[in-house]
């Protein structure tokens, strides 16, 4: 119905709405249009930091395979695709916070800001290279563990297995996201206010979580059937140890995403769940 009466609101109708917030606000707290209350600075820090991570991680990676290993696998291949879509979801999340006041309460918003292409083209964009990135990021480390591990026929099928699923699980979130986000006979800001994405979520982080376990612990058992000595499996299992992250922002994202399920303050909630989506992944490989 709201979606239905959007769509009729002629240029000027929405103009006189311009002084209208898009959310009610709490008792005894008034509209800030000017100068309101948001996370832009947690946001512009945070992403800054664990970009910074990332592209040293990658640069890393690169040098180690480009000068000293001088051997490539398919996994360098993902991991190259996973850092593109990476470049592209932060590129994104920038402009959701800068254009499309993504971090501010939604009562500090107006209605015509709130049916902005600018926030519903960037977090259409932002779902989109989140599955994107994700998928990358986690196959090259299945793939990873098949070039290691070959000798050990069932942690090639398990790794096979992994990536697999994992391909499968993203690109399903990816087209589901794609059939409920993109407009058919309706505008953007008409698919925007059903806010259809949200019911993905929540399976999306929790199958994100199953899948980061997964990653980390199948090398950790492939290390204790190895011939070393305690301290050296120790070594390599600190290593492996570094998909911890993953895990740690998987969860984290289930519970931002719950928060965002459950509340009508969506432009405020949205933020700490772009935040903690794509770089801990990557930073895994």
């Amino acid at each position: 119905m709201a979606a239905a009466l959007i769509g009729s609101l002629t240029p000027e109708q929405l103009d006189a709405l311009s002084d209208v917030p898009a959310l009610s606000p709490p008792p005894g707290v008034q509209p800030n249009f000017l100068n309101p209350e948001n996370q832009n600075q947690i946001f512009y820090v945070v992403t800054a930091i664990l970009f910074g991570i990332m592209v040293v991680f990658f640069i890393n990676r690169l040098y180690a395979k480009l000068l000293k290993i001088r051997k490539y696998s398919w996994d360098d291949l993902t991991i190259a695709l996973a850092f593109i879509s990476s470049i592209a979801y932060y590129a994104a999340s920038i402009v959701s916070v800068q254009k499309g006041r993504v971090g501010t309460h939604q009562w500090d918003i107006s209605v015509p800001e709130i049916l902005s292409l600018n926030l519903a083209i960037s977090t259409f964009v932002l779902s989109i290279m989140t599955e994107v990135t994700l998928l990358f990021a986690k196959v090259t480390f299945f793939l990873m563990y098949l070039d290691i591990f070959k000798p050990m026929r069932w942690m090639r099928i398990l790794s096979s297995l992994g990536t697999i699923v994992t391909a499968g699980f993203y690109a399903g979130i990816l087209i589901a996201n794609l059939v409920i986000s993109v407009p058919r006979h309706e505008s953007w800001a008409q698919v925007a206010i059903k806010e259809g994405s949200r019911v993905l979520a929540i399976p999306q982080a929790v199958g994100g979580l199953i899948i980061d376990l997964y990653i980390l612990v199948l090398p950790m058992i492939a290390i204790s059937k190895l011939q070393l000595s305690p301290g050296r499996r120790l070594g390599v299992n600190l290593i492996f140890m570094s998909g911890a992250s993953a895990t740690i922002a998987s969860a984290l994202k289930i519970y931002y995403s719950s928060k965002l399920n459950h509340t009508m303050d969506a432009s405020w909630a949205l933020l700490p769940v772009s935040i903690v989506t794509p770089p801990a992944d990557f930073m895994q490989a």
